[in-house]
């Protein structure tokens, strides 16, 4: 096992590296960040594209009425706008929503996830308003991340207004390193 002096840490494996050799990979790498009991704001301008398809349109939850806190994480951290990878592979991401208020009882509101805040999920997925009632949304993907990127979430809306996050979670877990 040549060339594996130095590594440490208690959460790694060896692996092969495909050149007759072997390296350290993490074992585990997984985080959630959270969004609880929230009664602030954050305002939405209407999308120009009412499907809500057009990546322009989404605004990154981030600031006022989406200050995201870190739950249990190991290999991974809190960013200003979501969860940072802390290894580069593919991850296993899961996420939800709970509205508590809409911009209009009749929007509709788009939410997809973003990595680095340029790099949007190609799905979205919908939620329609309500007058009185709270709504939720989710989703889940496999996707790619290097080491330091972040991914977070977006929202895009027929009207403008605000809507409120009551909760909301995203998880992350390396499925495999690369």
């Amino acid at each position: 096992m040549e060339g594996l002096s130095g590594a440490s840490g208690d959460n790694l494996k060896v692996i092969s590296d495909g050149s007759g050799g072997f390296k350290f990979i993490p074992n585990s790498v997984y985080g959630k960040i959270t969004i609880t009991s929230n009664s602030s704001d954050f305002p939405v301008t209407q999308a120009n594209d009412n499907s809500l398809r057009n990546i322009s349109d989404y605004t990154v939850l981030e600031g006022t009425g989406s200050t995201w806190s870190p739950g249990l994480t190991y290999g991974t951290s809190l960013s200003s706008s979501g969860i940072e990878a802390g290894t580069q592979g593919v991850y296993k991401l899961s996420w939800y929503v709970t509205l508590s208020s809409f911009p209009d009882s009749a929007s509709i509101l788009g939410f997809r996830y973003v990595i680095n805040g340029d790099t949007f999920g190609s799905r979205r997925s919908l939620i329609k308003g309500s007058q009185n009632d709270k709504g939720t949304v989710s989703g889940d993907e496999i996707i790619e991340m290097n080491d330091g990127d972040w991914v977070g979430l977006a929202v895009a809306s027929t009207d403008s207004g605000n809507l409120v996050i009551e909760d909301a979670v995203i998880n992350l877990e390396l499925v495999r390193p690369t």
